[in-house]
């Protein structure tokens, strides 16, 4: 499976937190059920305090599957998703 790294940015103006239904909506998007049940394994969230951002990691077999999986966000800000790898990975390839 590939890992992906996501990033939820938006503005004060626009912070789900201010919705509590929005807020609701989105932390319950977020449950690992969820993302199973939509081929998006959840490994790890944290939010930013006061800097209104959001890191997400996440493993899926196919990235069309997370790009729809964080579409909700988009709602609220600005959604960027990257692959990436583990250090442990990086290492062991380093001599390649």
């Amino acid at each position: 499976m590939q890992r992906y790294l996501i990033e939820h940015r938006h503005t004060a103006e626009a912070c789900p937190a201010g919705n509590p239904e929005m807020a609701a909506m989105l932390a319950g998007h977020l449950r690992p059920q969820n993302g199973a049940e939509h081929g998006v394994v959840i490994l790890a969230d944290c939010v930013h305090p006061g800097e209104h951002i959001m890191n997400v990691i996440v493993e899926s077999d196919d990235g069309e599957r997370v790009e729809r999986f964080f579409a909700p966000f988009r709602m609220a800000g600005s959604v960027e998703i990257k692959p990436v790898v583990t250090c442990e990975i990086v290492a062991a390839n380093a001599h390649d």
